[in-house]
Formats: structure tokens, C-alpha cells, sequence
């Protein structure tokens, strides 16, 4: 949904194998479809596969690490 949106977001497999568009969710609600590789601990600290990521609040806010 990013890139649709024309944002320049990182990414790779697209396919929630390579961690290239890992991001913090900083607002907002989304379900992940396929995640093999961030761990319990990513997770709770909000880390999220931005290419496995649908929405499920009204607006979604992340961030990308440097």
C-alpha cells in the first residue's frame, strides 16, 4: 500500500522473507499476513513487514530505521 501510494518505501521478496521493509508501527492497527522472519520480541516492540501489512485501523503511521 505504500508504494501504491507512491511513497518510497524499502522493500525486497515482497513476500515476508527477507525483513527489507521491516518498519515501526508508530498509529494505527494492521494484520500481518506472513512474517518468517522477526521474532516475539520484534513484534512487541512494533515492528512490522510493511509488504504483509493490510490495515485494520483508519490510518496507519511507520517509520523507517536508517
Amino acid at each position: 500500500m505504500l508504494l501504491a501510494a507512491g511513497l518510497d518505501a524499502p522493500f525486497s521478496c515482497r513476500e515476508g522473507h527477507c525483513g527489507a521493509c521491516a518498519c515501526t508501527l508508530r498509529a494505527g492497527k494492521v494484520n500481518m499476513g506472513v512474517n518468517d522472519v522477526l521474532e516475539q520480541q520484534d513484534l512487541d516492540e512494533g515492528l512490522i513487514l510493511a509488504c504483509q501489512s493490510r490495515p485494520e485501523s483508519d490510518s496507519v503511521e511507520v517509520t523507517y530505521d536508517e
